[in-house]
């Protein structure tokens, strides 16, 4: 079994700085951009809307928001080519959403914006003329700024013309007239299978969903959803698929449909937990859920290899397809030499499949034990561009478990519990998630909730206390 190191927030120095709270009320960091510069997440008053700061956590810009209503932002995913993913949960009954920037900026937390000159609405219908050609089509959602609150939002385009664009909007009308704002354009790129399904940031929508510039396929962008179990909804608008892309997120095709590989358990408490890619094997991997609930569904660990992706062939991690929750898994973390499982409320933190050569794997060891019904709540490895910083694990906890932790490893073997709270924890409340870092100055970010408002916490990562 791999060695096993851990210590208390007491004693935090010995891995990481001293710990602060420097923003309240956010949601997130959902991710360190490749600049390790930009942290990018949300506000809470204003969960649907995007957030950046370059100022390791102090300064935060709101930007963008793609649809109205009670969405609330839950994962985004830098591209190759520089652009940004971002998912979105719906509001009850609703579906999730994904959408894909154009131009993005980081600075503004939008997308390239245009100037507009002039303003219209006639029958309930809004015209606005840019200044340059925008290159927008029917069906994007644009995002309006300082027209007016008649304009301003975001909608979806209805018609368009080389430098001017409709969209529906009850108003009453207003004449042609000049008129000062910006706007940018987002695609809705993938809506989820069905009502409370979503691709969930902490286990299928990341940045370890992307295959690096250096793997087999470089691009590429491999997530799932999560949500619906099969016997809460209509089996098939449960979250049971994971789609691929080879175009940095534009389009998508389904390469795993939970439900084709265990046919006959529609009544199964059966979803869909993570998925990623496996540079080191050229191979995609998913994990699924729940076993232990007594109704034949299972838990299970599947790889495809990629050079089957276009036509997928599915393979069960031997012992994997189980009720046991020693194998229930909330997502999965390749490294060099084996494959991290995060614990999905057993007692193990981390379990631990070791590499025994090219596409072959040891036994699965318990490899961090850090508490009863811990819940692998978020992972973080800055993705091919910094190959020597640690992954960072974090967990929630349920009403009667052990308290919520922060674990950093380097090498996958040797575990460091830098941080461990001592609060008392409720379901509305469960603890750490959404790792982020080290940046360019040193930090690492998490988002905790111990008194039900988030917050963003900071520690300065000591890279020699977790050395191999």
């Amino acid at each position: 079994m791999a060695t096993v190191r851990t210590t208390t927030l007491a004693t935090p120095a010995a891995q990481i700085g001293a710990v602060s709270t420097i923003a309240t009320g956010m949601g997130g960091p959902f991710a360190l951009l490749s600049d390790l510069t930009t942290l990018v997440g949300n506000v809470n008053s204003n969960k649907h809307r995007l957030a950046t700061c370059q100022d390791g956590g102090t300064t935060w810009t709101q930007g963008a928001y793609f649809i109205n209503g009670n969405y609330s932002i839950n994962g985004v995913i830098e591209t190759l080519d520089a652009e940004l993913l971002v998912s979105l949960k719906g509001p009850s009954g609703s579906p999730g959403l994904v959408f894909r920037s154009k131009g993005w900026n980081p600075t503004t937390a939008r997308g390239a914006t245009i100037s507009v000159t002039s303003k219209a609405l006639a029958s309930n219908v809004a015209t606005l003329t840019t200044s340059v050609a925008h290159g927008f089509s029917v069906g994007q959602y644009v995002y309006v700024t300082g027209v007016d609150a008649t304009f301003n939002g975001s909608s979806v385009i209805t018609a368009v013309t080389s430098t001017s664009f409709s969209f529906a909007k009850t108003a009453s009308n207003v004449s042609l007239t000049g008129a000062a704002g910006l706007v940018d354009v987002w695609s809705l790129v993938l809506t989820c299978s069905g009502a409370d399904s979503w691709c969930d940031g902490r286990w299928g929508f990341n940045q370890r969903s992307v295959a690096p510039s250096w793997s087999r396929r470089p691009g590429e962008i491999f997530i799932c959803e999560y949500g619906k179990h099969t016997n809460e909804i209509t089996p098939d608008q449960a979250a049971i698929r994971a789609w691929r892309s080879t175009d940095h997120g534009r389009t998508w095709t389904v390469i795993f449909n939970l439900r084709t590989q265990l046919s006959g358990l529609d009544a199964a408490t059966l979803h869909m937990h993570g998925v990623t890619y496996d540079p080191y094997d050229d191979r995609v991997l998913v994990v699924h859920g729940d076993g232990g609930q007594g109704d034949g569904g299972k838990c299970g660990i599947l790889w495809c290899n990629g050079e089957s992706l276009d036509a997928p062939a599915w393979t069960v991690i031997p012992g994997s397809a189980t009720t046991s929750g020693f194998w229930q898994t909330t997502t999965l973390v390749p490294m060099e030499t084996g494959i991290l499982l995060m614990g999905d409320g057993g007692p193990y933190g981390v379990n631990r499949l070791a590499r025994r050569g090219y596409r072959r794997y040891g036994p699965l060891q318990a490899t961090a034990p850090i508490g009863n019904a811990i819940i692998g709540s978020g992972v973080w490895r800055n993705n091919g561009w910094d190959p020597g910083a640690p992954v960072l694990l974090s967990y929630i906890a349920t009403a009667n478990s052990g308290p919520p932790s922060l674990l950093l490893t380097v090498d996958g073997e040797t575990f460091i519990e830098a941080v461990r709270d001592a609060s008392s924890i409720s379901n509305g409340a469960p603890g750490y998630t959404s790792p982020v870092g080290p940046d360019i100055l040193g930090n690492i970010y998490w988002s905790t909730n111990i008194s039900g408002s988030g917050s963003l916490a900071v520690a300065q990562y000591i890279p020699s206390a977790v050395a191999i």
